[in-house]
């Protein structure tokens, strides 16, 4: 079973959609954003056609504003669930240190001293900084896959004991680099850049994982058909 790896992006978008105000458990924050800028929208339509005087856009800016705040705070809540979240543990993230290294478990501890850009899918502090985030939820991690492994023994290891990077694996059994070509995969189906063939864009991953990633495991084209052929038929249909 592959690994549902999300962005930053994607993992926010979830937690909005999750989460619940504390006056109304069963209204959203999604809901509650919703109406907040569909009311904008409604009072810039209305200031674009009536709004011709100093005094008319004075009245509209007291108008929104408590609106405006509104949605500020409910972006920020959103933004402290999300990173508690993360530092429980129930969102596992996984960056990169640099251009030649691999993706590797980013310990929970290390969050509170990480500040995370969302859209650049960046968190950097304390010396630190890891580029190419992406998330995998631990509850939907199957129970026999390799990455629980790493994902234990990286927040069991003081800092000072992080050296080399964990690899992270998106296949069963020995760390492999399939998770790596997986995400090629989908930057060239969502370019439109796939090979007329399963075979030879399978060729053409394992070519490239050699070329781009030499210290990882390779593997074969074989185990990359059999890895994405649903995924492919899918892209190309």
């Amino acid at each position: 079973m592959a690994l549902s790896f999300k962005t930053p992006t994607e993992v926010r978008n979830q937690v909005l959609s999750t989460s619940v105000t504390n006056s109304s458990p069963s209204r959203s924050l999604k809901e509650m954003l919703d109406r907040c800028q569909s009311g904008l929208s409604t009072e810039a339509e209305y200031f674009g056609l009536y709004g011709h005087t100093t005094s008319d856009r004075e009245q509209y800016e007291e108008i929104i504003r408590p609106t405006l705040e509104l949605v500020r705070e409910i972006e920020q809540a959103i933004d402290r669930r999300m990173l508690e979240l993360i530092e429980s543990g129930h969102w596992i993230a996984f960056g990169r240190r640099g251009p030649d290294t691999a993706a590797e478990v980013i310990p929970k501890r290390y969050w509170p001293f990480l500040e995370m850009d969302i859209e650049r899918a960046t968190a950097k502090g304390q010396g630190m900084e890891f580029r190419g985030l992406l998330f995998l939820e631990l509850a939907r991690i199957p129970t026999d896959d390799p990455v629980l492994g790493l994902i234990e023994t990286a927040n069991k290891l003081p800092s000072s004991q992080m050296g080399a990077p964990t690899p992270i694996t998106g296949a069963p059994g020995r760390p492999t680099s399939m998770h790596l070509v997986e995400a090629e995969f989908q930057r060239r189906a969502g370019a439109g850049l796939l090979n007329g063939s399963l075979r030879t864009e399978s060729d053409h991953l394992a070519k490239w994982l050699a070329n781009n990633h030499l210290s990882m495991p390779q593997t074969t084209s074989k185990t990359i058909q059999n890895r994405i052929r649903a995924k492919y038929k899918n892209a190309r249909n």
